[in-house]
């Protein structure tokens, strides 16, 4: 089991791709980062459309994005 979960971490840590950001609160797209402190804080996102402010934030996978 532990040997199953090496390989798991290793390809997210490796194969990570990003998807799409959405607004936790209107599922819009429109998201941008107001803060970004590097790894000293976490980013701060804003919903251009809502309003939202906050660090929570959406992200859909790759493979729903591209379904083949």
């Amino acid at each position: 089991m532990l040997n199953n979960l090496r390989e798991v971490l290793k390809r997210v840590k490796h194969n990570r791709k990003r998807g799409k950001y959405l607004c936790p609160i209107c599922g819009s797209s429109s998201i941008k980062i107001e803060h970004n402190f590097g790894w000293l804080y976490p980013s701060r996102y804003v919903c251009t459309k809502c309003g939202y402010r906050g660090y929570l934030i959406l992200e859909t996978d790759q493979e729903q994005q591209n379904p083949e």
